[in-house]
């Protein structure tokens, strides 16, 4: 007998929520750089989870300058990052 496929589960997120990264997340590329608390609009979300968030301006503004000048010296990024949906929380 053939199992029932579960409906996938609904999106914790949509394109427009403001969120706010949940402390303790850190960065992937540079896992000595903590991103929790980090605030931003989500411009993608994906099915599997992942979603795009776009930094705020008062974000980019208090981002670390030796975080800045990695993303810049390695070709990175530095306005919006991927991260999925269970590193993040809505931000009231």
């Amino acid at each position: 007998m053939a199992k029932k496929r579960r409906p996938p589960a609904p999106a914790k997120f949509r394109v427009g929520d403001r969120v706010r990264v949940k402390h303790g997340i850190r960065d992937t590329d540079y896992p000595d750089m903590p991103l929790g608390g980090w605030v931003g609009t989500v411009s993608e979300a994906r099915k599997d989870g992942m979603v795009t968030v776009r930094w705020s301006r008062e974000t980019l503004a208090a981002i670390h300058p030796v975080f800045k000048k990695r993303c810049e010296r390695d070709g990175m990024e530095l306005e919006e990052y991927w991260l999925g949906e269970d590193d993040l929380e809505p931000d009231v």
